[in-house]
């Protein structure tokens, strides 16, 4: 980027989904089991394999649903059971991840942009009242990314008061294995990525595990593993989006005598931060390599 500028001001946003600080900061990767819609076999046999292992995951939930003697229906059965608000109260007491699911789990897709946000809004007042969590984690129902007039779903969370949104994701159950999972984590750690899993059903519904000790034998595996982290999608998000860290930068630029490389470090407030050269002659800037943490955008 070349500019001839009174004030230059470079945005560098430390990316939630690139985990490229942490894995470059302490060598390590991070790996989050997230779990989605609230199903009632979730508690019952996958947060007890997480207590034991003494590892935190993140549970998705629908507000509109919990407790519904209905459960939910999808392409696997009319009325897979969901939890209760005792069983999610006591998950959150227990140090797991709370979130958001969306309170309907609407089609995105086919809603525009106030009641994609009324949506969103709605789930977290149900969680606050009825859970005391204050949530800050999303993962859009379907995936979505967008709504029918074009809106951002990923901007309306943000309004929304939420921090960090599910945006890529590996789906694990059905017949997936223990070693096929520690192979997942493996090609993590070469690749000093974030991986997060995402779950359905345990024993019944979506995606539903054939053998649902393949995921304990897995976490077994992977509490053994010195170079990984496993964080809720939270605490993950946070390591990118602190709200304060620091940002080093090398910069070339030319304040009139001819190209200079320097380096600057910033400190970064929510993950954003600005370089700003404010000078009585003209200045330009070109080839702002990030040294440590984060993304140039």
């Amino acid at each position: 980027m070349k500019n001839s500028c009174m004030k230059l001001g470079v945005v560098i946003f430390a990316a939630m989904i690139s985990l490229a600080g942490v894995s470059a900061e302490t060598g390590k990767c991070v790996v989050t089991y997230t779990f989605d819609d609230g199903l009632a076999d979730q508690y019952t046999i996958a947060y007890p394999m997480f207590r034991k292992a003494g590892l935190p995951a993140t549970f998705f939930i629908i507000g509109s649903k919990v407790g519904d003697a209905n459960g939910i229906r999808n392409k696997v059965e009319r009325n897979t059971p969901v939890m209760t608000w005792d069983q999610i109260r006591d998950m959150s007491t227990n140090g797991m991840e709370i979130a958001s699911h969306g309170w309907a789990h609407a089609k995105y897709a086919k809603m525009n942009r106030d009641g994609i946000i009324d949506d969103i809004r709605r789930n977290q007042v149900a969680l606050k009242e009825n859970a005391g969590v204050d949530c800050v984690s999303f993962a859009s129902p379907f995936n979505t990314k967008k709504g029918a007039d074009g809106s951002d779903v990923e901007a309306l969370a943000k309004e929304a008061g939420l921090r960090a949104m599910r945006m890529r994701q590996k789906g694990a159950g059905g017949k997936m294995t223990a070693d096929q999972m520690n192979a997942l984590v493996e090609s993590a750690k070469k690749k000093g990525e974030w991986l997060v899993f995402m779950i359905h059903g345990m024993a019944r519904g979506y995606d539903a595990w054939e053998n649902p000790q393949e995921l304990e034998k897995h976490l077994a595996w992977v509490k053994e593993q010195k170079d990984v982290r496993v964080l809720s999608f939270a605490d993950a998000a946070g390591v990118c989006v602190d709200d304060t860290r620091d940002i080093e930068c090398s910069i070339m630029i030319d304040e009139g005598s001819g190209w200079q490389r320097r380096t600057e470090t910033l400190s970064a407030t929510n993950g954003e931060c600005e370089i700003v050269f404010d000078r009585t002659t003209t200045c330009r800037i070109d080839d702002v390599t990030l040294t440590k943490k984060g993304r140039v955008q």
